[in-house]
């Protein structure tokens, strides 16, 4: 896809689709570490966190597996 056209979708939609940018073993390390935050993630933390990106702690992050 060009260039133009992801710009063109991230200021329409927010968000952008980049083709084959991540291969299947690294899409199962995001769904598992993300399964596993939100998990561990009670009720009250949950309505502490209005924003998605501040549903995962960062230290969870720091302990992403390798």
């Amino acid at each position: 896809m060009e260039t133009r056209k992801l710009a063109a979708q991230l200021r329409e939609d927010g968000f952008c689709v980049i083709p084959d940018m991540a291969d299947e073993a690294l899409l199962r390390k995001t769904r598992a570490c993300v399964e596993k935050a939100l998990a561990e993630y009670d009720a009250e933390g949950r309505e502490k966190a209005k924003a998605p990106g501040s549903l995962i702690d960062s230290d969870f992050i720091r302990s992403w597996p390798t």
